[in-house]
Protein backbone atom coordinates (compact mmCIF):
# COMPACT_ATOMS: atom_id res chain seq x y z
CA UNK A 1 0.00 0.00 0.00
CA UNK A 2 1.51 3.60 -1.04
CA UNK A 3 0.88 6.04 1.65
CA UNK A 4 0.27 9.79 0.43
CA UNK A 5 2.78 12.55 1.41
CA UNK A 6 0.63 15.47 2.29
CA UNK A 7 3.21 18.80 0.92
CA UNK A 8 3.48 22.00 2.93
CA UNK A 9 4.37 25.15 1.97
CA UNK A 10 7.92 25.67 1.48
CA UNK A 11 9.59 28.40 3.50
CA UNK A 12 10.28 30.60 0.15
CA UNK A 13 6.38 30.34 -0.68
CA UNK A 14 5.71 31.36 2.91
CA UNK A 15 7.91 34.55 2.85
CA UNK A 16 6.59 35.92 -0.89
CA UNK A 17 2.93 35.61 0.33
CA UNK A 18 4.44 37.95 3.43
CA UNK A 19 6.02 40.30 1.52
CA UNK A 20 2.99 40.51 -0.93
CA UNK A 21 0.95 40.96 1.86
CA UNK A 22 2.96 43.80 3.43
CA UNK A 23 3.18 45.22 -0.06
CA UNK A 24 -0.63 45.37 0.25
CA UNK A 25 -0.83 46.87 3.89
CA UNK A 26 1.82 49.37 2.78
CA UNK A 27 -0.41 50.65 0.27
CA UNK A 28 -3.59 50.86 1.70
CA UNK A 29 -2.79 52.57 5.01
CA UNK A 30 -2.37 55.79 3.30
CA UNK A 31 -5.90 55.60 1.82
CA UNK A 32 -7.29 54.28 4.95
CA UNK A 33 -6.42 57.17 6.99
CA UNK A 34 -7.35 60.00 4.87
CA UNK A 35 -11.15 58.43 4.17
CA UNK A 36 -10.97 58.45 8.23
CA UNK A 37 -9.95 62.12 7.98
CA UNK A 38 -12.72 63.04 5.49
CA UNK A 39 -15.35 60.86 7.64
CA UNK A 40 -13.67 63.34 10.62
CA UNK A 41 -14.35 65.96 8.50
CA UNK A 42 -18.00 65.42 7.64
CA UNK A 43 -19.23 64.56 11.74
CA UNK A 44 -17.25 68.14 12.42
CA UNK A 45 -19.54 70.13 10.02
CA UNK A 46 -22.08 68.23 11.01
CA UNK A 47 -21.92 69.42 14.35
CA UNK A 48 -20.82 72.62 13.58
CA UNK A 49 -24.94 72.97 11.14
CA UNK A 50 -26.13 71.49 14.51
CA UNK A 51 -24.60 74.44 16.64
CA UNK A 52 -25.60 77.10 14.25
CA UNK A 53 -29.26 75.74 14.58
CA UNK A 54 -28.73 75.59 18.02
CA UNK A 55 -27.70 78.93 18.42
CA UNK A 56 -30.38 80.21 16.28
CA UNK A 57 -33.07 79.09 18.56
CA UNK A 58 -31.17 80.08 21.35
CA UNK A 59 -30.73 83.76 19.71
CA UNK A 60 -34.26 83.54 19.36
CA UNK A 61 -35.21 82.88 23.33
CA UNK A 62 -32.83 84.90 24.75
CA UNK A 63 -32.26 87.85 21.86
CA UNK A 64 -28.51 87.15 21.47
CA UNK A 65 -26.27 84.58 20.70
CA UNK A 66 -24.58 82.32 23.11
CA UNK A 67 -20.62 83.08 23.75
CA UNK A 68 -18.76 80.48 25.77
CA UNK A 69 -16.00 82.80 26.55
CA UNK A 70 -17.96 84.54 29.32
CA UNK A 71 -18.64 81.37 31.14
CA UNK A 72 -15.04 80.31 31.45
CA UNK A 73 -16.18 76.50 30.24
CA UNK A 74 -14.50 74.62 27.49
CA UNK A 75 -16.41 74.52 24.85
CA UNK A 76 -17.52 71.17 24.32
CA UNK A 77 -19.52 71.51 28.20
CA UNK A 78 -20.43 75.32 27.44
CA UNK A 79 -22.16 74.11 23.92
CA UNK A 80 -23.83 71.02 25.59
CA UNK A 81 -25.17 72.94 28.73
CA UNK A 82 -26.38 76.06 27.20
CA UNK A 83 -27.93 75.03 23.55
CA UNK A 84 -28.57 71.65 24.89
CA UNK A 85 -26.87 69.61 22.51
CA UNK A 86 -24.48 66.16 23.29
CA UNK A 87 -20.56 66.81 21.64
CA UNK A 88 -18.50 64.13 22.46
CA UNK A 89 -16.24 65.12 25.53
CA UNK A 90 -13.16 63.28 27.02
CA UNK A 91 -9.63 62.04 26.06
CA UNK A 92 -11.23 60.18 23.40
CA UNK A 93 -12.93 62.64 21.62
CA UNK A 94 -11.88 64.14 18.20
CA UNK A 95 -13.04 67.41 17.94
CA UNK A 96 -12.84 70.42 20.24
CA UNK A 97 -15.81 72.91 19.74
CA UNK A 98 -16.23 76.30 21.10
CA UNK A 99 -18.42 79.23 19.61
CA UNK A 100 -17.77 82.76 20.55
CA UNK A 101 -20.39 85.63 19.97
CA UNK A 102 -18.18 88.83 20.16
CA UNK A 103 -21.43 90.82 19.89
CA UNK A 104 -24.52 89.32 20.89
CA UNK A 105 -25.84 89.51 17.03
CA UNK A 106 -22.88 87.49 15.74
CA UNK A 107 -21.14 84.11 16.41
CA UNK A 108 -18.54 82.02 14.83
CA UNK A 109 -18.16 78.47 15.94
CA UNK A 110 -15.14 76.39 15.49
CA UNK A 111 -14.19 72.75 15.32
CA UNK A 112 -10.54 72.02 16.24
CA UNK A 113 -9.21 68.64 14.99
CA UNK A 114 -7.82 66.91 18.38
CA UNK A 115 -4.45 65.44 17.04
CA UNK A 116 -0.81 65.07 17.96
CA UNK A 117 0.08 64.91 14.32
CA UNK A 118 0.71 68.03 12.50
CA UNK A 119 -0.29 66.58 9.07
CA UNK A 120 -4.14 66.00 10.14
CA UNK A 121 -4.40 69.51 11.94
CA UNK A 122 -7.06 71.69 11.14
CA UNK A 123 -9.80 74.14 12.37
CA UNK A 124 -13.42 74.03 10.47
CA UNK A 125 -15.47 77.16 11.52
CA UNK A 126 -18.92 78.53 10.58
CA UNK A 127 -20.88 81.76 11.35
CA UNK A 128 -24.43 82.52 11.58
CA UNK A 129 -25.09 83.14 8.15
CA UNK A 130 -22.80 80.55 6.29
CA UNK A 131 -24.53 77.80 4.45
CA UNK A 132 -21.12 75.53 4.66
CA UNK A 133 -18.39 75.29 7.25
CA UNK A 134 -15.01 76.54 6.18
CA UNK A 135 -11.73 74.81 6.66
CA UNK A 136 -8.37 76.39 7.64
CA UNK A 137 -4.74 74.42 8.42
CA UNK A 138 -2.42 71.99 6.97
CA UNK A 139 -4.78 69.27 7.11
CA UNK A 140 -7.72 70.68 5.00
CA UNK A 141 -9.27 68.68 2.03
Amino acid sequence: MKLKRKRGFSLLELLTVIIIIGILVTLALPLFYKTRERALDNEAKANLKLIQAAQRIYAMERGEFLNCEIFGMDGNSCINDFLKLTLPKGPRRNWDYNTVAPSGSTFISTAIRVTNEMEWLRTWALNETAEEPTCSGAGCP
